[in-house]
């Protein structure tokens, strides 16, 4: 099941990204909760990552 924590970190990634991407960084809590949640993902899909044996 590693493939579905590569999928996660990609995930977390674009939505940290989607606000330059998708052009919505004029709108201020669209753009950081988009950010922290990315963010958030993707290091949860690291420490997943590393943490499985």
């Amino acid at each position: 099941m590693r493939w579905l924590h590569y999928g996660q970190l990609i995930l977390g990634l674009w939505v940290a990204v989607a606000p330059w991407l998708l052009g919505f960084t004029f709108v201020t809590p669209a753009f950081w909760s988009s950010i922290v949640a990315g963010v958030l993902m993707a290091l949860l899909a690291l420490w997943s990552m590393l943490g499985e044996d």
